[in-house]
């Protein structure tokens, strides 16, 4: 027996609009438990949770049941010569059912109510929980409103753990999670644990070295089935929660109508000195506050960047340095042993910081400038 492992979300929308166009005052019901019945199914035997969501997606349903009233209101409309009050083919009225209510549970991607998959996109914008009864309306937006019926079983043991954390890149097998976002060690079963992230997830939400996400297992599975859920994004920041705002921002204190305070941790001067940092260009602006904080001028090293502040060529870049900062997490074991050989070819100061933290960057840029070791041997937790 053949069964279906995948479905292309929007084609599916599509198709189910074509249905709805045959829909008509007696075959509605009937048609729209069958799509239901057939969502539910279709949900279950693919990965259409990891589906973006789009307008689009869902505005070709709504568009066909919208036409499909508009056609009940104009056979309405439209004068008829039976006497008033009178209709010789209208059958006896059925009492009206009250609208149903459905559970809406939660996935590690999204929800389900009813046999729809509704997106992370949607979903994190309501406070709806595992459990709860909800009904589902569409608005003139073509998004799905949720209207809480009643809230389920408080003292049920949530099925899924949610962390957020800092995506690391791990040299040997890509994306990983180490840390919360507040700089604690991520654990399973009292141990600390390196949850490895997602690679379609991460491709497909383009998650970098440094991003701060989301992730969600079952709590039956373990970690190591993890998938993102959400990543956040500068573009993002009215709708993010105020403490992923400014990721690693320990030093910052900011307010809408004024301008940044940086407070260094440490206490060194570089005055007339540039400080190269090679890797973790996307976050070049951060790390520049932190530089000037300290009266020096930062430069990036980026082989596959170009613009203000960045160099594209690794030796023109240690040239015009005085200290080299290599970011271990950001940049290939090829490109951190190239950087440091050319900064002691031309005798900079050199150090390398294990995670891209404003602290662990301040550390390693002290132990340049005292002509310490070069590699640390911990890593600093972010605050």
């Amino acid at each position: 027996m053949l069964f279906m492992t995948t479905i292309k979300y929007a084609d599916f929308c599509r198709d189910i609009a074509g249905i709805l166009r045959y829909a008509n005052d007696k075959n509605m019901p009937v048609i729209t438990e069958a799509i239901g019945t057939v969502s539910k199914y279709a949900h279950q035997l693919s990965e259409c949770d990891s589906e973006p969501d789009t307008d689009e997606n869902v505005q070709a349903i709504v568009k066909a049941i919208n036409h499909f009233e508009s056609t009940d209101e104009d056979k309405a409309a439209k004068p008829t010569n039976e006497p008033a009050g009178t209709d010789s083919d209208a059958e006896p009225e059925e009492p009206v059912e009250a609208e149903k209510a459905y559970r809406f549970d939660r996935k590690l991607i999204g929800a389900v109510v009813n046999g729809n998959h509704y997106s992370e996109s949607i979903i994190r914008k309501t406070d709806l929980q595992d459990g709860d009864m909800v009904r589902v309306k569409y608005g003139s937006s073509y998004r799905p409103e949720f209207e809480l019926v009643s809230r389920g079983d408080s003292e049920q043991a949530e099925p899924i753990v949610r962390k957020r954390v800092i995506a690391e890149e791990d040299p040997t097998i890509g994306l990983v999670a180490r840390k919360e976002y507040n700089g604690e060690l991520l654990t399973h079963d009292d141990a600390p644990v390196t949850i490895r992230l997602n690679y379609k997830d991460s491709i497909k939400n383009n998650v970098q070295d440094g991003d701060i996400v989301d992730i969600a297992y079952y709590a039956d599975r373990g970690p190591a089935e993890a998938r993102v859920s959400w990543v956040y994004r500068d573009s993002d920041l009215d709708t993010q929660p105020a403490e992923t705002r400014k990721p690693h921002s320990a030093y910052v204190e900011s307010t809408d109508k004024s301008p940044k305070i940086i407070t260094p941790k440490l206490d060194f001067d570089l005055s007339n000195k540039t400080v190269l940092m090679a890797g973790y260009s996307a976050h070049r602006a951060e790390v520049d506050d932190v530089i000037k904080a300290h009266h020096g001028k930062l430069l990036v090293y980026d082989g596959e960047a170009s613009g203000k502040g960045i160099e594209s060529d690794l030796i023109t870049a240690v040239k015009h340095a005085d200290i080299v900062i290599v970011m271990l997490h950001s940049v290939s074991h090829e490109t951190a042993n190239k950087a440091i050989a050319n900064a002691k070819s031309f005798d900079k100061m050199v150090a390398t910081s294990n995670i891209n933290s404003p602290l662990s960057l301040e550390e390693a840029i002290q132990r340049a400038l005292n002509r310490e070791p070069i590699y640390q041997q911990t890593s600093h937790i972010v605050e």
